[in-house]
This record gives C-alpha cells, sequence and structure tokens, in this order.
C-alpha cells in the first residue's frame, strides 16, 4: 500500500514544479513573439514612405525690443524688457565704472582698504551721487561723487575739484579715513543717519 504522506509530497513537489516552469515557459514564448514583431515591423518601417509634416502657416509674432532711455551724459542705455525671457541687464554708464575702477585703485594703494571696504565705499557713494561727478545738490550745495559740503573743500586736492572724478574721490577718501577711518565705517554711520 502507498504512504499518503509521500505521495501528497511528491504530488506537491510535482505541482510546485509545474507551477514554476509554467511562467517561464510562458515568458520564453512572449519574448520570441516580440522579438518576432519588432523584427516584422522594422522591415515594414523601412519600405513606408515617409509623409512630410505639414507647413506652419502661423507666423510668430515678432518680440518687442529694448527702447533706449537718455541719461544726464546723453549715453543711450537699454531698459529691461517686459519679457521674461529675454531679460537685458542695464548697461553701466562708462564714466561710472570708470570712477568706481579708479577708487578701488587709488583706494587700495593709498589705505590699503580693498574687499569688503570697495563694497561699502561703491555702496555709499552710490546712494550718495550715483558715482556721478556732476551730481549737485542745489538745496544744500553738496557736490560732486562724495558730495563734499560744500564743494570747494575738495579745492585742496586740485583746482579741477568741479568737474575731475580723480580729483573727488582721492578728496572723498581722505575725508573717509580722517572722520571714519574706512568706508564700512562711513557706510554704517550714514545707515544710522542718512548722511555721513
Amino acid at each position: 500500500m502507498l504512504d499518503k504522506t509521500k505521495v501528497s509530497r511528491s504530488a506537491t513537489a510535482l505541482l510546485v514544479a509545474y507551477a514554476i516552469s509554467l511562467p517561464v515557459a510562458q515568458l520564453q514564448q512572449t519574448n520570441a513573439n516580440e522579438k518576432q514583431q519588432n523584427i516584422s515591423a522594422e522591415k515594414h518601417s523601412k519600405t513606408d514612405k515617409k509623409t512630410p509634416k505639414p507647413k506652419h502657416t502661423h507666423k510668430p509674432k515678432p518680440k518687442k525690443t529694448a527702447k533706449p532711455l537718455k541719461t544726464e551724459t546723453s549715453k543711450p542705455i537699454v531698459k529691461a524688457s517686459r519679457s521674461r525671457s529675454s531679460f537685458v541687464e542695464p548697461k553701466v554708464n562708462a564714466n561710472v565704472a570708470r570712477n568706481q575702477a579708479f577708487a578701488k585703485s587709488y583706494m587700495a594703494k593709498k589705505y590699503g582698504w580693498t574687499g569688503d571696504q570697495v563694497g561699502c565705499l561703491i555702496n555709499l557713494w552710490t546712494r550718495e551721487s550715483g558715482w556721478r561727478e556732476t551730481a549737485h545738490n542745489p538745496s544744500s550745495g553738496a557736490h560732486g561723487i562724495p558730495q563734499s559740503l560744500p564743494g570747494s573743500k575738495m579745492a585742496s586736492i586740485g583746482a579741477d575739484w568741479y568737474s575731475n572724478p580723480e580729483t573727488q574721490i582721492k578728496w572723498g577718501l581722505k575725508y573717509i579715513d580722517g572722520r571714519y577711518g574706512s568706508p564700512c565705517e562711513a557706510m554704517s554711520f550714514w545707515y544710522g543717519h542718512n548722511w555721513y
């Protein structure tokens, strides 16, 4: 007589083996079918004529261009466009860039001020005069890049104080050194009083 436990175990093992082999066999057959379909599709795509894409009749609208603005020096600067994708950084006035470069070089050589001190000076004089040697406050009489009050004080550096940016910068740096000790100290005072 057969032992039911042995038969049951053997039958279970046989069923498990069959269940495992069935999906593997099906998977192998599916893969073979897919490969055949891919080969067939490639043959047909090579013989198919490509249809041309329709041409677009819609023409895009032209983008608005930036309009120049007139400044005191009559040199145009570019106004930023309203479109986010075509933002144009405004150009820095050539005189401003030249004045800042001179100040940076002179203050490093004469006073040893670099790095943060340069940033403080640029910030300070941007607020005071926009780095314009022609800046003049008619109500107070302050004049030039450092807004010397009165402007004639700058004559101690040069007779051309009224229009020479280098004379004004030299005087302004000497003033900052004597009164505050550094551009950052002058800027700190400016924040508290709105003047220096």
